[in-house]
């Protein structure tokens, strides 16, 4: 009985603080964003510097939509895979297609309806957005490959791109590769990156 009360009091305890964090995120860094947003509108109405007025709304946009996905998170508590899988399918589509011009191919196969708890779906997004944003940056590719399993608690992803590549031993040292590690051993998932001048591609797998 003690052990069942200290788990629902532990249980409320981390809603709570969920529902904080969120509360601060929207009310601080949402209001900020804003703020920033108004400013470059009234900015490009006198400004010639249009390429780099585009390239700043461009990152403040995605500030804001990063936010929102986050806050969307830790309001949601514990999502469905099926939620999940949507979330990464809709970013995938905006950021490849719509911003970047990479063609994408998106598949899943999920066997069932697997739950994960915010800590869990929180870290594996941050490390799929790195996964986009470095293809987008320093790829050069034109196609791009992401599939998706969930069997039982065994979860997996593969993401591919026909890009130049990198060395992954002299390059698997920066910050971005260094924090998708470290979210990765967080979950308990394991990370393995092979890359070529052929392209790159990126396995995690886990039992969540």
């Amino acid at each position: 009985r003690k052990d069942r009360n200290y788990l629902k009091q532990l249980y409320e305890s981390q809603e709570k603080e969920r529902t904080r964090i969120s509360k601060d995120l929207h009310d601080n860094m949402g209001a900020y964003t804003t703020s920033l947003l108004a400013q470059i509108d009234t900015i490009e109405s006198t400004s010639t510097n249009h390429i780099a007025l585009h390239n700043l709304r461009h990152d403040a946009e995605n500030i804001m939509a990063t936010l929102r996905e986050t806050i969307w998170i830790l309001k949601s508590g514990a999502i469905s895979i099926f939620q999940f899988k949507e979330l990464l399918q809709q970013y995938a589509q905006k950021q490849l297609g719509t911003n970047a011009g990479i063609a994408l191919r998106f598949e899943d196969h999920l066997k069932n309806d697997l739950i994960l708890s915010p800590g869990t779906s929180l870290n594996l997004y941050r490390i799929y957005q790195e996964i986009l944003q470095n293809i987008i940056k320093h790829s050069k590719a034109s196609n791009v490959s992401i599939q998706l399993a969930c069997e039982g608690t065994q979860f997996k992803w593969t993401i591919t791109d026909n890009g130049t590549g990198f060395d992954v031993v002299s390059d698997g040292s920066t910050s971005g590769l260094e924090n998708m590690r470290y979210r990765a051993k967080e979950i308990a998932c394991v990370l393995e990156i092979l890359s070529s001048e052929k392209g790159t591609s990126i396995h995690l797998a886990g039992n969540l």
